[in-house]
């Protein structure tokens, strides 16, 4: 890391510190982010993660998620995530007008890119 991004990195915990107390922050420091070539080679097909705990007796948990909430393999949460996109946008979009945004991006596979685009600004 620069020294600018250790400078912001070390800021950033300290506020974390001060604002969310000090549990919250020594689990954000005992997190460690790794990275996997096994899962890495099956992208972009897949998503795919894990997730790695130890319990407070020692015991290992693992989890691991082949095809994440929204995939195309997963879309049971669609209407989750299509909820969610309504909520944050409530204060900024008409009902009507985040209905032309999830059409639109619901179908980024089959739509040129340039309709996707017309509905974006369609609703600026």
């Amino acid at each position: 890391m620069r020294r600018v991004e250790v400078s912001m990195w070390l800021h950033s915990r300290r506020l974390l510190a001060a604002a969310c107390g000090t549990m919250l922050a020594r689990l954000a420091n005992a997190i460690e982010i790794v990275r996997d070539s096994e899962l890495d080679a099956l992208y972009p097909a897949s998503f795919c993660g894990w997730v790695e705990l130890m319990s407070k007796n020692g015991e290992p948990l693992h989890a691991y998620q082949a095809n994440p909430s929204g995939s195309a393999e997963n879309p049971a949460r669609m209407a989750a995530i299509r909820d969610k996109f309504r909520a944050l946008t409530a204060d900024v979009l008409a009902p009507a007008q985040a209905e032309v945004l999830i059409d639109a991006f619901g179908k980024l596979t089959t739509t040129p890119v340039r309709h996707i685009l017309a509905a974006a600004e369609s609703v600026a």
